[in-house]
């Protein structure tokens, strides 16, 4: 959210001061209903029906970037994608335009374009499982730090009917 908006909100809200322009305070005034001020901070009321009455943290435009770099670039981010990144978003945080500016952050990401899009040339096959014991997946995890008696692999064998 711009810092004037952000401003004229969080002072109207907090000492009924509002902008000398007659269309500001009229937007002012309209919009004020919807947010609400804890320790000097300026959240927006959700309304949307799941979380109806849920605070969403107002962000300004220059907390925007650091919160999406943590969101999506982060290790623990993952390079999610522009729905699943807005999704995480949308529970926590709120400014104007929200979806639009995620959609830019994620394509502009040099990362992901050096990596290009995982593409899947086929559709999946599901594995037909017949009884217990039928059919065994079979994995090798390592190495691994070598244990005192000397392994450092692991066998992991999944049987596809029982887990």
């Amino acid at each position: 959210m711009e810092l004037i908006e952000y401003r004229n909100i969080k002072q109207y809200i907090q000492i009924q001061t509002l902008p000398t322009n007659p269309r500001d305070k009229q937007r002012i005034k309209s919009k004020s209903k919807y947010f609400k001020i804890e320790n000097n901070l300026l959240y927006k009321i959700d309304r949307r029906k799941k979380t109806r009455g849920k605070l969403l943290r107002v962000l300004q435009k220059h907390e925007v970037e650091p919160v999406l770099f943590m969101l999506y670039n982060y290790p623990l981010g993952g390079h999610l994608g522009v729905d699943i990144v807005h999704n995480k978003v949308k529970e926590i945080y709120y400014w104007p335009q929200m979806y639009d500016t995620i959609k830019d952050y994620v394509r502009s990401c040099d990362s992901c374009q050096r990596r290009g899009k995982k593409r899947n040339p086929e559709p999946l096959q599901p594995i037909p499982v017949g009884d217990p014991f039928h059919r065994v997946g079979i994995d090798i995890v390592g190495p691994l730090p070598l244990t005192p008696r000397g392994n450092k692999y692991i066998v992991v064998a999944t049987d596809y009917m029982t887990k």
